[in-house]
This record gives C-alpha cells, sequence and structure tokens, in this order.
C-alpha cells in the first residue's frame, strides 16, 4: 500500500479540489481513500501515461 498526503484546497464548502505530484506514479488504476471530518470514500484515480 502507498502513503501519501497533500494539502486539500477549498474552493467552496462544497468542492474541495485535492492536488498532488503524480509524476512518480506509474501507469496505474488507484484506489484513493479519504477522511474529511463530514465523509469518507474511496475514488478511483487513473494514471494515463
Amino acid at each position: 500500500m502507498m502513503k501519501f498526503s497533500t494539502a486539500i484546497t477549498v474552493l467552496t464548502e462544497n468542492q474541495p479540489v485535492i492536488t498532488f505530484d503524480a509524476s512518480d506514479l506509474p501507469s496505474c488504476i488507484y484506489l484513493v481513500r479519504f477522511r474529511t471530518a463530514a465523509e469518507s470514500g474511496t475514488r478511483k484515480l487513473v494514471v494515463n501515461r
């Protein structure tokens, strides 16, 4: 399991934007787990080179 943390920029209350540098990740489909005070979940992240 790869672990990384990154800064979260909140543009509006309902639309957080998470940015991170994926330049060292190989092409793959990743499952990204997140947790906030209000919710938690898993999303698919596709890195295609």
